[in-house]
């Protein structure tokens, strides 16, 4: 079954994400049942905010959902600060998107991203 399969995977360490939620056909009751780690809601949702400010039911019950099942949110297709702004304050962890970043090749992305991850080494002795 797909969830035997799914916790298979977790048990060699991998995580699973579902895609594109609230798009096209997606059972609640799978959310329920199958081991997942990541709830990515989808881009339509986040085009929604016009605002910081702005009044989303339907993006704040997938927010709330993703919580009440212990599940990490990430936003798909980030454009905008008043996007960050609200996906801050409604504490979604993990963002993508234009506001970030294009894609890339892999060599780019590495010389984009490595300055981003250097830290300084702690004081020899």
């Amino acid at each position: 079954t797909v969830s035997a399969k799914l916790h298979e995977l977790r048990q060699k360490g991998c995580q699973v994400a579902v895609d594109d939620f609230g798009t096209g056909y997606c059972s609640l009751s799978l959310l329920q049942s199958l081991p997942v780690d990541y709830l990515k809601i989808d881009k339509i949702f986040i085009d929604s905010l016009t605002s910081a400010d702005v009044d989303t039911p339907v993006l704040d019950t997938i927010v709330g959902l993703s919580r009440r099942l212990n599940l990490t949110t990430i936003a798909e297709g980030v454009t905008a600060a008043h996007q960050v702004d609200w996906l801050i304050k409604n504490q979604v962890p993990y963002v993508q998107g234009y506001y970030y970043g294009r894609p890339m090749p892999a060599a780019d992305f590495y010389r984009w991203y490595s300055p981003l991850c250097m830290h300084k080494a702690p004081p020899g002795p």
